[in-house]
C-alpha cells in the first residue's frame, strides 16, 4: 500500500469547506442561496430553461447524484425562499425558477461563471483534463 504524505479524502474535504466558507451564502435580488447544492439546482434550471427543456426533480436526483429525500429536503427551502416552484405532471415534479426569481438569473448565472472561472484560473486545460480522470477514477472505485 502506497503511503501519502496528503490523504486525498482530507484534502477533498478541506477544498470542499473552503469553497463553502467562501460562498456560504450567495444572495441575488431579494432572494438567498443557502449552499453550493441550491446554487447548482439554479444553474441546472438556467441551463434547461436555455435549452427550452423541462427539469423534473427526478433530473436533479441524476444529476447532483443525491437521494430523493435529499433533492426533496433542498427543493422545499428554494420554494418557501420564493426560488423555485414545483408543479405536478404525469412524469413527475417539474422544477422552475419562480417569476421574481426568473428576473434574477442573469445575476446567478454570472455568479456561477465567476467562481467557476475563480476556481480554475491558472490552470492548464491538460491539468483539467487530468483532474476530471482523477476524479471518475475515483469515483468508480467507490462504486
Amino acid at each position: 500500500m502506497m503511503i501519502l504524505e496528503k490523504l486525498p479524502l482530507r484534502e477533498m474535504k478541506d477544498f470542499l469547506n473552503e469553497i463553502l466558507r467562501k460562498y456560504s451564502i450567495l444572495s441575488f435580488g431579494n432572494f438567498k442561496i443557502n449552499n453550493m447544492t441550491q446554487c447548482e439546482i439554479v444553474k441546472i434550471i438556467i441551463d434547461y430553461d436555455m435549452k427550452d427543456d423541462i427539469l423534473y426533480q427526478k433530473d436533479l436526483e441524476t444529476i447532483l447524484n443525491i437521494r430523493k429525500s435529499t433533492v426533496s429536503g433542498i427543493l422545499e427551502t428554494m420554494e418557501k425562499n420564493k426560488i423555485i416552484i414545483r408543479a405536478p405532471s404525469n412524469k413527475g415534479k417539474i422544477v422552475k425558477l419562480t417569476e421574481e426569481a426568473l428576473k434574477e438569473k442573469d445575476v446567478v448565472f454570472n455568479l456561477l461563471q465567476t467562481i467557476e472561472n475563480e476556481l480554475i484560473r491558472g490552470i492548464e486545460k491538460e491539468e483539467l483534463e487530468v483532474f476530471f480522470r482523477v476524479i471518475d477514477k475515483m469515483r468508480k472505485n467507490l462504486k
